[in-house]
C-alpha cells in the first residue's frame, strides 16, 4: 500500500529515507542545493529529509526519485547498504578462448542505472584476440605485465600499473606482449537493461568470441 506521507511512527523510516537520498545525491555528485532546484522541492525541506527530520508527502518522493533516476522503492528501502560480499579465487565462472581467459568475479548495480561486472582478466601470449564487440564501457588496469588492447584501430599497449577505458561496441583486441602472460582486472559498465545471467558462462562468451 502507498500512503500519503509518513507517520510519526516512522522514524526507522524516516531515518532510511535520509541515509539513500544522501548517499544517492552525492553518488550523482549533485549538492543539496542542486538537488532541490532541478527537483522543484524546497531546499528546507530537502535538508530536514537528509536529517531525517522531515514527512515528506509522497509528491516529494515522486520528484526526488524522478531527479535521482532510481524507482521510489530505492529510496525507502532498508537495505541501502549492502552486507559483506567476498569471492574467493576458486569460486566464478571461467571462459577460455584461445589465449584469453575471464573468470567473472562480481557484480553491483550503480545506483540502479548501470550495472558494473568484475572479471580477473588472463592473456597468455600468441595471436592477437579480437572481439567483434559487445555492449557496455571496458574499463582494464594491468596488474602484471604488457598488454595491448582497445579498438582495433587506436589500441593502447598498457605496463603494470596502467588504465584503459573504452567503449566496447566496435572490434576491439587484446595482446599480450613482449612474450609473457598478462594479468589484469576487467569492470564492464554497461545499462541495467535484463539480460542472461552473468555467471552463466555464455553469458560471457561476447567476450570471447573471435
Amino acid at each position: 500500500m502507498v500512503v500519503d506521507s509518513l507517520d510519526d511512527r516512522s522514524d526507522s523510516a524516516r531515518v532510511t529515507l535520509a541515509t539513500n537520498i544522501r548517499r544517492l545525491r552525492r553518488l550523482r555528485g549533485l549538492s543539496s542545493a542542486e538537488l532541490a532546484r532541478q527537483s522543484k522541492v524546497g531546499s528546507a525541506t530537502l535538508s530536514g529529509l537528509e536529517s531525517g527530520t522531515g514527512n515528506p508527502r509522497l509528491e516529494t518522493l515522486i520528484a526526488l526519485s524522478a531527479t535521482l533516476g532510481v524507482p521510489l522503492t530505492e529510496l525507502l528501502d532498508g537495505a541501502s547498504r549492502p552486507p559483506v560480499t567476498v569471492v574467493r579465487a576458486s569460486q566464478g565462472a571461467h571462459v577460455s578462448r584461445s589465449n584469453l581467459d575471464l573468470r567473472f568475479v562480481h557484480r553491483f548495480t550503480a545506483g540502479g542505472l548501470d550495472v558494473v561486472e568484475f572479471y580477473e582478466m588472463t592473456v597468455t601470449p600468441g595471436d592477437p584476440h579480437l572481439s567483434q564487440g559487445h555492449a557496455g564501457i571496458e574499463n582494464i588496469l594491468v596488474v602484471d605485465g604488457r598488454l595491448r588492447v582497445g579498438p582495433t584501430d587506436d589500441a593502447a599497449v598498457l605496463d603494470a600499473g596502467d588504465f584503459v577505458s573504452f567503449s566496447a561496441d566496435g572490434p576491439h583486441v587484446y595482446a599480450a606482449e613482449n612474450g609473457r602472460p598478462v594479468h589484469a582486472v576487467l569492470a564492464l559498465r554497461h545499462s541495467a537493461e535484463p539480460r542472461t545471467a552473468v555467471t552463466d558462462d555464455s553469458a560471457i562468451l561476447a567476450f570471447t568470441e573471435e
